[in-house]
């Protein structure tokens, strides 16, 4: 019986220290980051937007601790952007930065609170960085085209402005320029009327910001009369 009590006590002792265990698991500070950039996407777009050269992008943080978010007013957060002190400051929760630099890649976002309760806490967050895009959207299967009256349009993507109006098109039909729809210059309509069937139409678009004409993108695509 002796034997038998001292299993049962372990038993006991070691379920006591793993619901003990548990629960301080449970209740250790969780630090959340997340950021938003502020450029230009369609609006039917549903993926998250990305950043690119002298976008500005937003981060928050929040710390979670016990099921609910704590108030981080009176607390000390210090925010690093690729490894730089960029900002600090007592109840900081949130930061606005401008990417300092372009082309694909990562930005590696930091905040950590030194005396968070008496203790440190921090977090790490890769930002991907993009360039800016254009794609050349032509409602055509397999690139083939019919011998007659055609629209193409251009979808630009994480350019630096708030609306598309921001934006400037430059198109070109089989190395000639070509002018986009006076109402809609993201849209080109071409007469192909008389083409023999084979024939190919080389189309190429470049949309850039006019504020800024260094940040542009291209595509191009080469399509086949039927």
């Amino acid at each position: 019986m002796r034997t038998k009590f001292i299993v049962h006590s372990t038993a006991i002792v070691v379920a006591v220290f793993a619901a003990v265990h548990l629960a301080g698991a449970q209740s250790a500070p969780q630090v959340v980051i997340t950021w938003r950039s502020n450029n230009f996407v369609p609006s039917d777009y549903r993926g998250k937007t990305l950043p690119v050269k002298d976008t500005v992008v937003v981060a928050a943080v929040d710390v979670l601790e016990g099921g609910v978010f704590a108030n981080l007013s009176n607390t000390q957060i210090n925010w690093l952007v690729n490894g730089k002190l960029y900002q600090k400051g007592v109840g900081l929760e949130q930061f606005a930065f401008k990417l300092p630099f372009g082309n694909a890649g990562l930005a590696t976002i930091k905040t950590f609170l030194p005396n968070y309760k008496g203790a440190l806490l921090e977090k790490t967050t890769s930002v991907p960085v993009a360039s800016p895009e254009v794609v050349l959207r032509a409602p055509f299967v397999g690139g083939r085209v019919p011998a007659g009256v055609i629209t193409l349009r251009a979808t630009p993507y994480f350019f630096n402005v708030q609306s598309q109006t921001k934006l400037g098109f430059s198109w070109s039909a089989n190395n000639r320029t070509a002018e986009g729809e006076s109402a809609a210059p993201d849209r080109l309509t071409l007469n192909a009327t008389g083409a023999a069937s084979g024939d190919r139409l080389a189309v190429s678009v470049s949309a850039y910001n006019a504020s800024n004409p260094a940040e542009f993108a291209r595509s191009s695509a080469v399509f086949e009369v039927k």
